[in-house]
């Protein structure tokens, strides 16, 4: 009795075992990140459903290759490089790095993670790779965007300045610097009310809600430069 109880364990426990492995491969193979394992040799011993679609390749191209087997990485060197440093000391890396896919090329965010085996030593590497690729996208169009906008402002000889509703200043060209005597530097932390040499702070405000209900204005008024001088400005806002 006690042995047949001992094997009926065993294969619930096998069973449960067999269970949880295809729980996490369900898990693994929904999640839209990359996810695959290296050993020490940084040769590919598993991956998920992303991972394969990442390089347009099966389970069977994949499993017991090398990044260098399968081309899909431009900068394998520095890529084994990385790997090397992870698996020897111990700490996770976030690289950037382009591969090659079925779509094209793209930018994917690489988190290296050591595996750690059950004696305490690291039996290789797990990777987790994100697609940034519309995001970086984003961000150099913003970079551009910004870079265009600063480029136009100071070359301009009119002066430039954004304010917040409040009257704040929040940019200003090199125009404007250069007529007021300030830096941008000191600008950014400075208040309209602080170079309006006619109205008065409250004056000022209600000038500020009158151009924020019409959306526009025009009109001449006075600014006090750092020295001291007074010079008369003409100002349009939108």
């Amino acid at each position: 009795m006690t042995s047949v109880h001992t094997t009926d364990a065993q294969d619930q426990g096998g069973q449960e075992s067999m269970i949880s492995i295809d729980l996490l491969k369900v898990m693994l193979d929904v999640t839209q990140d990359a996810i695959a394992i290296k050993d020490r040799d940084l040769v590919y011993q598993a991956c998920n459903a992303s991972f394969l679609r990442m390089f347009g390749k099966s389970e069977e191209d994949v499993i017991g290759m090398t990044d260098q087997d399968l081309g899909s990485v431009q900068e394998v060197e520095l890529c084994r490089q990385w790997d090397l440093h992870v698996l020897e000391s111990g700490i996770p890396n976030i690289s950037e790095e382009f591969v090659n896919t079925p779509d094209g090329e793209r930018c994917f965010q690489i988190t290296k993670k050591p595996l750690h085996g059950h004696d305490g030593t690291v039996a290789g590497l797990v990777l987790i790779s994100r697609d940034i690729t519309e995001r970086k996208e984003s961000e150099e169009s913003s970079q551009f965007q910004d870079h265009r906008y600063t480029t136009l402002l100071n070359i301009s000889h009119d002066g430039f300045m954004i304010m917040g509703t409040d009257g704040a200043f929040k940019d200003v060209n090199q125009a404007f610097c250069n007529m007021s005597g300030y830096s941008r530097d000191e600008f950014l932390r400075m208040h309209i009310s602080d170079i309006e040499a006619m109205e008065k702070p409250e004056e000022t405000a209600a000038h500020i809600k009158q151009v924020i209900e019409q959306g526009y204005g025009r009109f001449d008024t006075r600014h006090r430069r750092k020295d001291g001088t007074i010079i008369d400005v003409e100002i349009s806002t939108s």
